[in-house]
């Protein structure tokens, strides 16, 4: 059980599997690989696509002028002595 929540997720395809266990990546037939797997990744995203993000609306509050009014009146008055 330990191992499945610790373990961590290993790529099926793309280039970190190409590169897995190679120690010379500079051979033509890596680069190939390397090449087709970059192809295959852009092809990927573009059909994908960036897709759009969802724009939030805000609520409007009406203000009114006359929050005069709505205020309570203060008519008592406190004086502290030093």
């Amino acid at each position: 059980m330990r191992n499945l929540l610790s373990a961590r997720k290993e790529r099926q395809s793309g280039k970190r599997l190409i590169l897995k266990g190679k120690f010379i990546v500079s051979t033509e037939e890596v680069y190939q690989k390397l090449l087709a797997a970059q192809i295959a990744t852009e092809e990927k995203q573009a059909k994908k696509g960036k897709g759009k993000r969802k724009s939030r609306q805000i609520a409007s509050i009406d203000v009114e002028d006359d929050s005069e009014e709505e205020l309570p009146e203060v008519e008592d008055i406190i004086v502290v002595e030093k």
